[in-house]
């Protein structure tokens, strides 16, 4: 895509999402989000809409015996009105970043998703087919700019305790 450079980082592209509206991009998506924690590398979203039948999770980024298990994720897209990732069935949220290493378990009081940078993509819901289209429940340090939240049942962005995060 045009609006965004090659070399600047990781692409959905290069993991098989085809960003049509129409193929399930989800199994795509994921794997190219553990590689971008892993390499420690931005993720690019180029212009499209991206579906998804399962819940998006970002690994816990928490400190472990001293060593960080994965770093935080730079997640960029072309604007909120070009790059969207659709649910496209029942599920909890579309995107998670999760505070723990089992990402079905909520962990409150626990540990949190630290340093996180979300820029230029919305996160649908579809009208309804994911409980959240951001869901946090524990985030710290960590900015999302440019963002759009649609059709959630419950809430669009949720944000559990967390501090000094910074929303455009």
């Amino acid at each position: 895509s045009a609006g965004i450079a090659a070399g600047m980082g990781l692409s959905v592209l290069d993991f098989g999402a085809k960003c049509d509206g129409v193929t399930d991009d989800g199994a795509a998506l994921q794997k190219a989000l553990d590689a971008s924690q892993l390499q420690r590398r931005t993720l690019l979203f180029p212009a499209g809409d991206y579906l998804t039948s399962i819940e998006l999770v970002v690994r816990c980024t928490e400190y472990a015996g001293g060593a960080k298990k994965r770093s935080p994720v730079r997640l960029l897209g072309e604007g909120h009105q070009a790059t969207r990732i659709l649910a496209a069935k029942t599920m909890r949220s579309v995107l998670h970043l999760n505070n723990t290493e089992e990402p079905t378990i909520p962990k409150p009081g626990g540990h949190s998703a630290n340093g996180h940078e979300i820029e230029g993509i919305s996160f649908d819901a579809s009208s309804g087919k994911a409980n959240y289209s951001l869901y946090a429940p524990a985030t710290t340090r960590s900015a999302f700019r440019r963002l759009g939240f649609f059709g959630a049942r419950l809430s669009s962005l949720f944000l559990g305790y967390g501090w000094i995060n910074v929303i455009t």
